[in-house]
């Protein structure tokens, strides 16, 4: 479980190509903040697969790869929009024939509405970390098991929040 993250890229309820290609999967963008206490857990899982990497694939013989892909990457150097600033990154997926992942909000109720959890949005992602290779090229892949909105955020991707609107008020004469 990755703890107090914003959600970008959110594809949860359905699932999509990129760019019309290849299997159709729902993921969804991990921003972590640098000084979150949730880094030095996602580095050791990683960690903990990378040896499992070596040992798996009979090609490497136990030593590291030249190459290979982590899935934290840094925002600060890969990413120019603002809010990868001061964060890591992860995207997590997860295979259409795997069927949905989970999407709950803080007290355990099942989300529906996709306009619910949103590019901006908090939570905690329940994400299984894997060793790869495809193709020759070896990597530590991010499944996608679980998502938990925990609070609304300021949007990412141009739309509006239920932070920009204020209450109504009945004495107000446009409601009159």
């Amino acid at each position: 479980m990755v703890k107090n993250v914003r959600l970008s890229y959110v594809r949860l309820f359905e699932a999509q190509q990129v760019n019309g290609q290849g299997e159709a999967t729902f993921s969804v963008c991990l921003l972590i903040p640098k000084d979150s206490p949730e880094v030095p857990k996602i580095k050791a899982a990683i960690e903990a697969e990378f040896s499992a990497l070596k040992a798996r694939y009979p090609k490497l013989n136990g030593k590291d790869p030249k190459v290979w892909t982590n899935p934290l990457r840094d925002g600060d150097a890969e990413k120019d929009g603002a809010e990868y600033q001061g964060c890591y990154f992860i995207n997590a997926k997860r295979k259409e024939k795997q069927g949905a992942p989970i999407v709950i909000d803080g007290k355990k109720q099942y989300i529906t509405d996709p306009n619910e959890v949103y590019s901006g949005s908090w939570g905690n992602v329940a994400v299984s970390f894997y060793p790869y290779e495809f193709t020759g090229k070896y990597g530590i892949g991010v499944g996608l098991n679980g998502v938990q909105k925990t609070k609304d955020g300021e949007r990412l991707d141009g739309g509006t929040s239920v932070d920009d609107f204020d209450f109504a008020d009945e004495n107000d004469d446009l409601f009159n």
